[in-house]
């Protein structure tokens, strides 16, 4: 796994079901209403994609609460911490996050020497920032 990667996938979700799929009718141009049960099938497929990626953000406490990506979960700059939350990983591409890309880019040449592959947000949040991404409190 290259450490250096851009991350990025592309995730296509059908819609979950309609008032015209339950009918079996063709929906063409119109853009009938979820049922119930497509309702539930789109929270559920959402809750998935939320889970697939593991961001780990090692800048300090201070940087951190300036603002985050949504679902990321602070560690700091401790190695020794970072291993012990890449293990709670199971299996999930890890993704580790530093304010310009170089602390996560050496952290993660730190990890690869025991094995432990992660992928590093080229750029950190500058990047993301400059992309216009969203961050949160």
């Amino acid at each position: 796994m290259n450490s250096e990667k851009n991350f990025s996938h592309l995730v296509l979700v059908r819609h979950g079901q309609s008032e015209w799929n339950a009918k079996n009718l063709f929906t063409g141009w119109k853009n009938p209403s979820l049922t119930e049960k497509g309702f539930e099938e789109a929270k559920i497929t959402g809750e998935k994609i939320k889970k697939q990626n593991i961001v780990i953000d090692i800048r300090s406490q201070k940087e951190f609460d300036e603002g985050k990506i949504s679902q990321a979960r602070h560690v700091g700059p401790d190695l020794e911490v970072c291993k012990k939350e890449i293990a709670k990983a199971d299996e999930n591409p890890v993704i580790l996050v530093c304010q310009n890309g170089t602390n996560s880019s050496r952290m993660a040449s730190d990890l690869k020497k025991e094995q432990i592959s992660v992928f590093v947000l080229k750029g950190g949040i500058n990047n993301w920032i400059s992309e216009k991404l969203p961050l949160v409190n």
